[in-house]
């Protein structure tokens, strides 16, 4: 999460193209909450842009600079430890991202941080520039328990940012979440395991998503009414033609996890009916 959080703000010094640039990282206990503080004098953002940053492949880097997932995913960690993200920015004013935290109780006996709860820290440091020691601290989610009831869903993406998220965001809602990097792999998981839905990319190596689709319904022709696509800018006109012909729904990046809620339902419901 700290990362990407450091990693963007990083980018935001380098697109103002000032000299004096600095990332500063502080760190806080207060109130039985952890808050840490990532502040830039980076080019900042307009309010319009600082309403999407969290939304999945919403992103202002240039084609293949990024996925647009760093800031989604940060929110994500965030959220399974029970804390919540927020950003103050403006533009040419820097940007500085807040995320408190559930902090660890002290030990009762003393009343001094535990082992795995170090005491708090601040460290300042000018991009890239090396630092000679580094604080670390190793936090663990658990996913939801497995359902042998849930439905089974199927992510294809030779993306591995974009399957960890949206493998995440399934498995926050119950759904049993199998993942593969290319279609020739998620066939052959598919030839062991029937899924209720099948979320898959278009555009990938040695297998579009298109081709994919056309292997699954060799499986089993109920994949016919299983199957959602997601794509990014880079498919040709004639590609995506193609995927509309089929009647599957298509997800156009960037999208948010909420417009794939209100499409899981009836997705799934046309295939338990197909």
């Amino acid at each position: 999460m700290l990362i990407n959080l450091i990693n963007n703000a990083e980018h935001a010094i380098s697109l103002e193209g000032r000299s004096d640039g600095s990332i500063s990282v502080e760190v806080e206990e207060s109130a039985g909450h952890v808050q840490i503080q990532i502040v830039d004098n980076g080019i900042g953002m307009v309010r319009e842009v600082r309403e999407s940053i969290y939304d999945p492949f919403f992103t202002t880097k240039e084609v293949g600079k990024g996925t647009g997932l760093g800031l989604s995913i940060a929110q994500t960690i965030v959220s399974n430890h029970g804390g919540k993200i927020t950003c103050s920015s403006g533009l040419h004013a820097g940007s500085v991202f807040t995320v408190l935290l559930p902090a660890i109780p002290k030990s009762p006996d003393t009343g001094t941080p535990t082992p795995d709860n170090p005491a708090p820290v601040s460290i300042t440091a000018s991009p890239r520039t090396p630092q000679p020691t580094r604080s670390t601290s190793t936090f663990s989610s658990t996913p939801p328990p497995s359902h042998s009831s849930a439905p089974r869903i199927l992510v294809v993406d030779d993306e591995e940012l974009i399957r960890s998220a949206l493998a995440r965001f399934l498995q926050s809602r119950n759904f049993q979440v199998t993942t593969a990097p290319d279609g020739l792999q998620a066939l052959a998981i598919a030839h062991d395991i029937t899924f209720d839905l099948v979320i898959s990319d278009i555009r990938m190596p040695r297998m579009n998503g298109l081709e994919f689709y056309r292997g699954m319904l060799q499986v089993d022709r109920i994949y016919r009414d299983r199957f959602v696509f997601i794509t990014g800018d880079l498919v040709s006109n004639d590609l995506i033609t193609k995927v509309r012909e089929s009647g599957c729904p298509l997800l156009e990046k960037p999208f948010n996890f909420e417009l794939l809620s209100t499409l899981l339902p009836g997705a799934l419901n046309s295939g338990v009916n197909a």
